[in-house]
């Protein structure tokens, strides 16, 4: 019956990858991703950035009443078909992008009053190959002279507003094509509302070696997670979402659990010079990927350990995020008023906490009838923090550029997110090893029992960090450090204990051509003033981490490696994939 779950398994995926390349076959999909789009302001000149897969082909339109700029990006595709942006600043009040047909994508820029732009393509940061960068200048020169606007990719080209001819507004009248909702049969704009969502269905499988499995005998075989988000938002200042997350292992011993619960709900406001956010949400700081030390107003998600991506692990929470830009500087304040912690499995799977602890004693024939009552019995009690009173966590960051490099330092006092083991209801252990079947039965014959829970608690935390990036000829260059004042570490008595930890990761990352890209970073740990009775940590870890991946077929699939392999250990994880995403 295994052997045929597995393969069940296998066929679905297979067929499930190869629909949507037979659905899709029968026309060529869009080159170039419009990836995302910023805003941002430099003295008196507004920005409107768009991170692009590739460099495009484009053409612009001027119009009037209302005054907007038109950007049309040939040969492209935009994943959430039609994004409406508030902007709210001195010269562009909103902008909007649609995917105007299947291989063209419309960006349109209102604007409040009669201004200049320069348009610029150059090369972006590590992660994105392209940006387009549109430039609004408030005070626009004289021009008298009809022209059409010649884009190119090196030079910045200027189009002034002419507001005594008309004509001459219509830069290029061949690509005065109607908006999406301009069209015959559609004169109303779409509404401010939008619907989306997300589904992912992911299965798992432990290896075999000749009809044997090469794990424990309580570990779980079989796995199986199923996470559905449906998100509305209105107009990008309202956003509401709910998760549906279930999750089950199975062979031996079955575990599954479903949680329905509200996700994201917040508020935003996004003008010049001040931003706003509140409600519930996830707030990402730092530069590095797949680990971060700056990164932690959320806590994370570790039921799967690291096998989910960073950002999949992630937690919203209730927060206020303000941001203050001025110039190429910019301060933000975070307030955190309800605790949340990590979520953890604390018994019963194969990357709970305490493991397979109840079953391991439960199914050994040299522990004592007696005594397995007791173990299975055993349950957690947590005492978290008040919320009351103001006695949240609080946060700054402030970051700057100069001469090319973005730089930012971080402070975070806040609640530690990892539970502190108080108490563990057996005393006298030492399982110098680890908390594995065959270290706990030898410590079984001096511990104590008593009719306590495991009482577990959170520890406060000051957090200092910074943050950098840069470009040095062809590499982005990025990196975190960050000191945590008190962190809890599990001791062989099943303890707690609490220690100082620096964190570092410096990383760099490669776009070349035929579409690779290499992700490589190097991080640090070290704990102060280690104890040799910690478990599972030494003094000082380094590891290497990071992701190689190429796009294929007109970059709509890409093949990846993610990997993470610690060099005084022995002990990796490598994550190869092949990821699809084009769905018209």
């Amino acid at each position: 019956m295994l052997i045929w779950n597995r393969l069940l398994i296998m066929a679905w995926a297979i067929l499930y990858v190869l629909g949507f390349f037979i659905v899709n076959s029968a026309s060529a999909p869009p080159e170039i991703k419009v990836l995302s789009v910023d805003y941002s302001v430099e003295e008196s000149q507004e920005k409107i950035t768009l991170y692009l897969s590739s460099s495009p082909e484009y053409r612009t339109t001027v119009l009037e009443h209302p005054d907007r700029i038109v950007i049309d990006l040939q040969n492209s595709f935009l994943p959430e078909t039609h994004l409406v942006k508030p902007v709210n600043g001195k010269i562009i009040k909103s902008l909007r992008i649609s995917q105007n047909t299947q291989n063209r994508t419309r960006v349109v820029l209102d604007i409040r009053k009669k201004a200049g732009y320069n348009i610029v393509l150059s090369p972006a940061s590590s992660t994105q190959q392209q940006r387009l960068t549109v430039q609004i200048t408030p005070e626009p020169s004289t021009s008298n002279s009809k022209s059409t606007l010649q884009v190119t990719h090196q030079q910045p080209q200027t189009v002034i507003y002419d507001t005594d001819k008309p004509d001459d507004i219509l830069i290029d009248s061949s690509s005065n094509t109607p908006l999406p909702w301009e069209k015959e049969g559609h004169s109303e704009k779409p509404s401010s509302f939008s619907v989306s969502g997300s589904l992912m269905t992911r299965f798992n499988t432990d290896t075999v070696h000749n009809g044997q499995k090469e794990s424990n005998a309580n570990e779980q075989t079989l796995g199986a997670i199923n996470r559905f988000i449906v998100s509305t938002s209105y107009k990008d200042m309202f956003t509401l979402s709910a998760k549906s997350d279930y999750q089950y292992a199975g062979d031996q011993e079955i575990y599954e659990t479903h949680d329905l619960d509200l996700y994201e709900a917040y508020l935003k406001y996004s003008g010049a010079p001040l931003s706003l956010k509140v409600g519930k949400q996830i707030r990402r700081w730092g530069k590095a990927d797949q680990f971060s030390p700056v990164d932690t107003l959320n806590p994370e998600d570790i039921r799967q350990f690291i096998t989910l991506d960073y950002e999949d692990r992630k937690i919203p929470v209730w927060m206020a995020d303000a941001t203050l830009k001025l110039n190429n500087f910019s301060i933000e304040a975070a307030y955190i008023p309800i605790f949340e912690p990590m979520q953890i499995d604390y018994f019963g799977t194969d990357w709970a906490f305490y493991s397979h602890l109840k079953e391991d004693i439960r199914d050994n024939p040299a522990v004592p009838e007696p005594l397995k009552p007791y173990f299975e019995q055993m349950a957690i009690h947590s005492t978290e923090p008040d919320n009351t009173d103001l006695n949240g966590e609080y946060a700054v960051r402030v970051s700057t550029t100069l001469n090319d490099w973005d730089l930012g330092a971080t402070y975070h006092y806040t609640w530690e997110d990892q539970p502190f083991f108080k108490s563990f209801p057996v005393k006298n252990l030492n399982l110098s090893g680890g908390l594995t079947q065959n270290d706990l039965m030898s410590a079984l014959d001096s511990a104590l029992l008593t009719q306590e829970m495991v009482e577990i608690n959170y520890l406060r935390n000051n957090i200092f960090g910074m943050e950098f990036e840069t470009i040095i000829s062809d590499l982005g260059v990025r990196g975190e450090a960050a000191w945590h004042e008190s962190q809890p570490f599990l001791t062989s008595s099943l303890f707690s204990t609490e220690k100082p930890v620096f964190y570092s990761i410096i990383g760099a990352d490669y776009t070349g051509p035929g579409n690779w890209y290499a992700n490589f970073q190097f991080s640090y740990t070290h704990i102060s003033g280690y104890e040799t009775n910690i478990l599972y940590f030494k003094q000082d870890t380094a590891a290497i981490l990071g992701e190689i991946n190429k796009d294929i077929f007109s970059s709509w699939v890409n093949l990846s490696l993610h990997y993470h392999i610690t060099l005084n250990e022995n002990q990796f994880y490598l994550s190869p994939r092949i990821e699809y995403t084009y769905i018209p």
